[in-house]
């Protein structure tokens, strides 16, 4: 495995506690074949701060009904397509499991910010129970890069969890390649489990790729990382484990510990504009009995110099309270994503569990952004 680490003394020092001395080093992600985030931390600081309690816009994804032991489960934003804005939804109950939806983009040169913000005419694309790929029958959380979309999947007639890579041209989606969570490379804990429940990936700066994908209990179990030596993705791309990150404890904690809440509705990667890598991880409860809540929490990715081992550093975190039995709140329980604007602005947006019988013919969702 080629050494991807490069000195970053910069990030050391702004640091909070941590193990890491001056001199160790850290992976970096390419802020120029990623959209980079300018400052991430005025992103959420001060008055205009993204704030999940306060959602900035809205949007509508057109989606059929689905039984009501189904959700939605992953949610992206590919970039425009054609003067049109593009997300994907992935569910557990359609035939499919996975469909493209559009927007026309109105009084905006950017589709996340278009005034019509139906995404309509989906096209759908069958990923469940489809043995030339893998078998599974659960779709997860996923992130889209540009065109390329990664998703975490599970369940089914298949015996280990897997990422699947789609790769959406227009309005045409196909299959690229999948990768097996089956403990073949000396990941633990793959060998004995079917489990993958969200997933993320970053151009690096030298070109290749990092993989973030966590498993059983909503990513609780940890987190296992991945690099290709590739500089695209394709139907060829190999995925070279490097290291499992086990939270040190699991739940909301402190924002200077290592707690880790889960990440059930999605794990994405970003950089920003000096190459630091970012793992954002969005998560919610459902059913509980009580008050319910969704789960923003923001981490440095850090690579020390010595070896593959990855460190994750809690940068920042957001708590939101959801009522009482939440459970068609629009929230990360369901489904979170991230997206990175043209200005350089992070975009969180979430999902409801399904489209509201009755309601509408529409999946809504919440959209939180620097203002």
């Amino acid at each position: 495995m080629k050494n991807l680490i490069l000195y970053l003394f910069a990030i050391v020092l702004l640091l909070p506690s941590c193990d890491l001395e001056l001199g160790d080093v850290s992976t970096m992600a390419s802020s120029t074949a990623n959209r980079c985030i300018n400052d991430m931390r005025s992103q959420f600081s001060g008055e205009g701060g993204l704030n999940i309690g306060s959602k900035d816009y809205s949007y509508k994804f057109q989606f059929p009904r689905i039984g009501l032991s189904s959700h939605v489960q992953g949610v992206a934003r590919l970039r425009d397509w054609n003067g049109k804005g593009r997300m994907a939804i992935s569910d557990n109950g359609s035939n499919a499991g996975f469909r493209i939806a559009f927007q026309d983009i109105v009084n905006s040169d950017e589709g996340i910010f278009s005034e019509d913000q139906k995404l309509k005419n989906a096209v759908s694309f069958k990923i469940r129970n489809e043995p030339q790929y893998g078998d599974h029958d659960h779709p997860g959380g996923m992130q889209a890069q540009g065109d390329v979309i990664a998703i975490a999947m599970e369940g089914g007639a298949a015996e280990h969890g897997a990422v699947y890579f789609l790769k959406a041209e227009g309005n045409s989606v196909s299959y690229l390649s999948t990768l097996w969570l089956d403990g073949s490379q000396g990941e633990p804990y793959q060998a004995d489990q079917n489990a993958a429940a969200t997933v993320g990936f970053v151009k690096l700066e030298e070109g290749n790729y990092l993989l973030a994908v966590c498993g059983r209990n909503h990513g609780k179990q940890g987190i296992w990382f991945y690099e290709t030596e590739d500089t695209e993705i394709t139907s060829s791309t190999q995925w070279y484990y490097i290291d499992f990150y086990e939270p040190e404890c699991t739940g909301y904690g402190n924002d200077s510990d290592k707690c880790f809440v889960g990440s059930g509705g999605g794990l994405n990667l970003v950089t920003d504009c000096e190459g630091a890598i970012y793992l954002i991880a969005m998560h919610g409860t459902s059913g509980t009995g009580g008050k319910e809540y969704e789960y923003l929490q923001v981490f440095w990715v850090l690579k020390a110099s010595s070896s593959d081992a990855v460190e994750l550093f809690k940068f920042t975190q957001q708590r939101d309270g959801l009522g009482l039995f939440a459970t068609n709140s629009k929230s990360f329980r369901w489904a979170g994503g991230v997206y990175v604007t043209r200005d350089g602005r992070l975009a969180i947006f979430n999902t409801e569990r399904r489209r509201n019988v009755g309601d509408n013919d529409f999946v809504d969702g919440d959209i939180y952004i620097q203002k």
